[in-house]
């Protein structure tokens, strides 16, 4: 986690990486995420086999994925409207569908819900 986060400083800090960087086509780079991607959906296949599917469970599990999904296939037109800031936070459904999964099960006293 250190060296990657070194890493990404170093090529923040010189222009001549970030402009090769951003001279990677989308269709590549969205390669090399799915490629580093698909051992954490793998994962957490695997350990969606051992849970006891439960209502509670499930909507502790759909939730926050539908809305990731929902936010990832959601065109940027209708993010416009929101303040710069908030932007690359709320298009990002990866981040969202975490947070929002951290947040219910903190947030929500699942015991008491049947």
């Amino acid at each position: 986690f250190i060296y990657g986060s070194v890493i990404c400083l170093l090529v923040a800090l010189v222009p001549a990486l970030t402009r090769l960087f951003c001279s990677i086509p989308l269709p590549v780079s969205s390669a090399v995420m799915l490629v580093s991607y698909l051992p954490l959906l793998f994962s957490a296949l695997v350990f969606s086999q051992q849970i006891t599917f439960t209502a509670r469970n499930i909507y502790r599990l759909a939730l926050p994925l539908f809305v990731g999904i929902f936010l990832m296939a959601l065109p940027p037109v209708y993010l416009q409207d929101l303040p710069l800031t908030l932007r690359p936070l709320l298009s990002n459904g990866l981040l969202v569908g975490i947070l929002l999964a951290v947040l219910m099960d903190n947030l929500i006293p699942w015991e008491r819900i049947e």
